[in-house]
């Protein structure tokens, strides 16, 4: 398969995900109630689930595209960054079975312990992860890359700690803000290193 198709794929499986956060899954999401979100989950339990294995998807196809730039560029800074990105990945399939298999069944503060640690596995320490792999990977390629993907490189990283940040200590606001500047601008990132690999 070709460098680029694995680039083209990584967009439109976050296209894919992000949209179904948006519209599949969202009632079962915070700033919903844990409530609200128990009483969404018992009766949307096969949305909840397909919106999941999006992100499933999403993340194996991001893991290809760091492998992609690791054998580009070629060096140390990129095998740690690839390396990093693939300890997030595991953190983050781990948290997801978990999201689909465990958290539907509970109820009350076991619901709401369950999910915080979630939260904090997805989107501090896996994003996190991703996003200094993310770095990593932009520093190797600085030389490399199209100015256009280098100059939204800044935003990228800065909306993807955000979000890790924000995660950590349970503000669903600005994870809310930091995830609606960060998939999007990632998504235009992708699709102008795809072009770019198209290119090489």
């Amino acid at each position: 398969m070709r460098h680029s198709t694995i680039a083209w794929i990584a967009a439109a499986t976050h296209v894919v995900a992000a949209a179904a956060m948006l519209f599949l899954m969202r009632e079962g999401l915070p700033p919903a109630s844990d409530e609200q979100r128990i009483a969404w989950l018992a009766t949307h339990r096969a949305a909840w689930t397909s919106g999941w294995l999006t992100w499933t998807l999403a993340v194996l196809s991001l893991i290809a595209f760091y492998a992609v730039l690791a054998v580009r560029f070629r060096d140390a800074l990129s095998l740690g960054a690839l390396a990093m990105g693939t300890a997030g990945a595991a953190i983050d399939l781990a948290t997801q079975v978990r999201y689909i298999a465990l958290l539907p069944n509970l109820r009350g503060d076991a619901f709401a312990l369950l999910d915080r640690e979630l939260e904090a596995m997805t989107g501090y320490a896996a994003n996190g992860l991703y996003t200094l792999a993310f770095v990593l990977f932009v520093v190797a390629g600085w030389r490399a890359l199209p100015r256009f993907a280098l100059a939204l490189a800044g935003p990228v990283a800065a909306a993807g700690f955000a979000l890790a940040i924000a995660a950590l200590v349970h503000n669903a606001s600005v994870e809310i803000l930091s995830s609606a500047i960060l998939f999007p601008l990632f998504i235009v990132w992708l699709i102008i290193v795809a072009r770019w690999l198209r290119n090489e």
